[in-house]
């Protein structure tokens, strides 16, 4: 009669090797298109018109000459809220050469609560509103969702998520170094 069990050392190096391979699958894709199926954001924020709360319609080519943050948002989600200090504190080492276009998803928030949201909070961003639903046109699986886009209209990045104030700083601050050269 043959015996088998699992022995924790076997089941820990299945573990290891998964681990790996996952990591050796994502290490080998772009920064800035890591989502399957994601459409071109450039051909997307190229056609997207927002709307500011004043009503105005606006589009990318009007930020022409500046080095540019779409970041996609709502009030209720707390890993979006991790990017607005950094994005500010850009927007004030910056100034002129640096837009932050908070640009809410209007899914749950409406207009007035967006314009409370700032009415509220330090943050002197281009508060827009996606009437036009680009954000769904991204084909990304949630937000916050920013593309960074170099003063010659171009986009340099895009990406899902917040890695933290800090984080958010150092990324974005070293793709403007590179754009503003």
């Amino acid at each position: 009669m043959t015996h088998t069990f699992f022995s924790p050392l076997r089941g820990s190096l299945g573990l290891l090797y998964s681990l790996i391979f996952i990591a050796s699958l994502t290490s080998c894709q772009k920064e800035d298109s890591s989502f399957p199926g994601m459409n071109d954001p450039q051909a997307v924020l190229d056609e997207a018109t927002f709307q500011t709360l004043d009503g105005e319609s606006v589009q990318l080519s009007d930020f022409e000459g500046q080095f540019v943050v779409v970041d996609f948002w709502e009030t209720w989600c707390s890993p979006c809220m991790e990017v607005f200090p950094a994005m500010q504190e850009l927007e004030d080492e910056y100034g002129d050469n640096f837009t932050m276009l908070a640009v809410n998803l209007g899914k749950v928030d409406d207009q007035e609560t967006v314009q409370e949201f700032k009415e509220n909070n330090p943050y002197t961003f281009s508060y827009l509103i996606d009437k036009d639903q680009a954000f769904d046109r991204f084909q990304v699986p949630g937000i916050p969702f920013k593309v960074m886009v170099g003063p010659d209209g171009q986009v340099l990045k895009a990406e899902m998520g917040s890695s933290g104030r800090q984080m958010d700083y150092n990324k974005v601050k070293t793709l403007y170094d590179e754009a503003m050269k």
